[in-house]
């Protein structure tokens, strides 16, 4: 593994290098040229990252690869070192935020070309995936909360990205502020790490990860407090309830910075974080309760606002909302391996998903609602038949990417001893999926032809539909890689010390065999699929006549306000927080600035007084000064 250690270190250095590359030279020398060296990096890094999941593949006992810089940080007992630690977890999320997001960059070439700021739009997308990139193969609690921030920061940027629109500016500050809630928790936990373990090293005979199972015998409410902390970020970052709401918002910004955040960065980061710090969570049952329940519940709340949303990136929003939901259902029934492998799968398809939606507002200048669209098939068929192999593999179909992850799920959640409810609503919740994505499918593309009418005739754009064409193909083979009854990946995953923690905890009773579960999964994706046929196929009003059901008015009124959260939060939180702030901003003028204003009534009163004597006569200060002096003298002889 030593000689794999500069390439580790090329690797996200390249992006960065990119990006200040970029910001430097794209304005004035690069120009319309500004996305080669963010593209021309990610490449690099993305083949040396496939190489070093081969070799990591090919090693059966993966030992721990420092790469060293330098001790940056030494305070008493706080030390912490740039190191990194390759293992079978990290080189397979390195693999996919760079094949994923070097696609999606490509992808922007076409959809970004003529905007207004391009440079600085390629130099934010190397920033944010070096960031990313530094987050999956950090060493220590302290600088994974230094990338996690920096993370942060860039989806602010990118969201905000046309910031002379009020919308998006509005959007990448509610997403700043909101994870900044969640933030909070996890810095806490951090610090109740570091207060209780001496250090914020993850691994070595004092480290973190080493020390938790006997911490855990003697401290089980404090680890259980460390690991809620800890999930505290991962339900900001993530997306999760009650923390989500940012995340829809956020469609505000271009869609490549939306396929980017849903499908290889960002919102991968907490499923990513809560499954690697498995030394710490699998210490206790109550965390993981909380971590099951909250995915649960989650992926069914988001499917269900998904089901009469009109706008397809939101839907698309809401969708990935309920993916993440998945992904920590997976970890919190102790099957964080099925967690992985659905981020996996699913960061080919939903970026797949989100560009064929871009496609669709490309080539419909801006229009995205549904409303609005219709019968497009045959106009841009590039993007019809990509976005329905990603809509098939988000259903679960059968062999393609989404069926494999998400059948692991729903395997270990069903025979979960005491949670496999939170299976059955991952079946219920699976059925819905299919009916959403394919209501978006039916209602854009078939039925009666929609187009409006400032689009003259719609368009597809080649290196756009090359990059969906890439992304279709990931989205059927990437199952494929945990294919045969010894699970490879699985078993590739098991090397990684965190995931065997969960493994370790064999939660599963195995009630349910795997083939049992394939069909009941098989079932519900086609009873979906089915079901928005039957409704969107026939008339497209046919919906809007159901929803108009007396009965079912009210509760089409709810999903379609989205259960009133945002308003919710509104009413709790903004009113009274802008409320407190006119107060405090009322005193700080009538109360405090008029208490300063006395403070300074002498000192101002004696600079008038002096100031008659500051004429700008040079003439006049020379007499004061001889004046002055003979009146010195003066005193001085008196006094002798």
């Amino acid at each position: 593994m030593e000689k794999i250690s500069t390439w580790i270190w090329l690797i996200p250095v390249l992006p960065l290098l990119a990006a200040l590359l970029t910001a430097a030279a794209g304005p004035h020398f690069l120009r319309k040229h500004s996305h080669l060296p963010v593209i021309i990096a990610l490449a690099v890094s993305a083949i040396l990252a496939v190489v070093v999941l081969g070799i990591t593949y090919g090693t059966p006992e993966v030992p721990q690869t420092d790469i060293n810089g330098y001790n940056w940080l030494s305070i008493d007992n706080l030390q912490s070192t740039f190191k990194a630690r390759i293992s079978p977890l990290t080189t397979l999320m390195l693999v996919t935020v760079l094949l994923v997001s070097l696609v999606v960059t490509i992808y922007s070439k076409g959809y970004m070309a003529g905007e207004r700021g391009y440079g600085r739009f390629f130099a934010f997308i190397g920033l944010f995936v070096f960031s990313m990139l530094m987050l999956v193969i950090s060493d220590n609690f302290l600088m994974l909360y230094i990338f996690w921030e920096a993370v942060g920061l860039c989806s602010y940027l990118l969201i905000g990205f046309w910031y002379q629109r009020p919308e998006a500016a509005a959007a990448a500050k509610k997403a700043f502020i909101v994870n900044r809630i969640g933030d909070f928790g996890f810095a806490v936990g951090i610090l109740l790490i570091f207060l209780n373990f001496n250090t914020v090293e993850f691994y070595g005979s004092q480290g973190v990860f080493t020390q938790a199972h006997c911490f855990a015998a003697q401290h089980p409410v404090l680890i259980t407090v460390i690991a809620l902390c800890l999930f505290a970020g991962a339900v900001g970052k993530s997306a999760q309830l009650p923390l989500y709401v940012w995340l829809p918002d956020a469609m505000e910004g271009p869609t490549p910075v939306s396929a980017l955040i849903h499908a290889a960065t960002m919102v991968t980061a907490g499923v990513y974080m809560v499954a690697r710090c498995g030394a710490i969570f699998s210490e206790s049952k109550i965390a993981l309760t909380v971590v099951a329940i909250t995915g649960g519940i989650t992926a069914l709340f988001a499917t269900v606002i998904a089901l009469v949303q009109t706008d397809i990136k939101r839907i698309l929003a809401y969708s990935t909302i309920s993916q993440l939901g998945y992904m920590f259902l997976a970890v919190g029934v102790g099957s964080a391996a099925a967690g992985i492998f659905h981020l996996y799968t699913h960061a080919f398809f939903k970026a797949l998903l989100f560009l064929a939606a871009g496609a669709i507002m490309h080539a419909m200048h801006n229009h995205i609602d549904l409303k609005e669209l219709g019968g497009l098939k045959n106009d841009i068929p590039w993007a019809r038949w990509t976005f329905l192999i990603g809509a098939l593999a988000l259903a679960g179909f059968p062999g393609l990417a989404g069926f494999f992850s998400k059948d692991e799920i729903l395997w270990g959640a069903l025979n979960h001893p005491t949670l496999f409810w939170l299976g059955w609503i991952g079946v219920f919740t699976a059925a819905l999926t299919a009916f959403y994505i394919f209501r978006c499918y039916f209602l854009a593309f078939h039925g009666p032809r929609l187009v409006p009418k400032d689009v003259a005739q719609p368009h597809e754009t080649p290196v756009m539909s090359y990059c969906l064409v890439v992304l279709a193909v990931g989205s059927i083979l990437a199952g494929y890689i945990n294919w045969g009854k010894n699970h490879p990946l699985d078993s590739f995953l098991s090397g990684s010390v965190s995931l065997a923690s969960y493994h370790r905890l064999d939660l599963s009773s195995h009630r349910i065999s795997h083939d049992t579960v394939m069909y009941i999964s098989i079932a519900a994706a086609l009873l979906g699929i089915a079901a928005a046929g039957l409704i969107c196929l026939p008339t497209r009003t046919k919906a809007d006549q159901i929803a108009a059901y007396p009965t079912l008015r009210p509760m089409h009124k709810l999903l379609l306000n989205k259960f009133y959260v945002d308003e919710i939060y509104q009413s709790i939180f903004v009113h009274p927080l802008r409320f407190l702030g006119k107060i405090c901003f009322t005193l700080d003028n009538l109360v405090i600035d008029s208490l300063i204003w006395l403070i300074t009534v002498v000192p101002r009163a004696a600079g008038a007084v002096v100031g008659l004597a500051q004429r700008g006569s040079l003439q006049t200060y020379a007499l004061l000064m001889i004046l002055g002096l003979t009146l010195t003298l003066i005193l001085v002889i008196y006094a002798i």
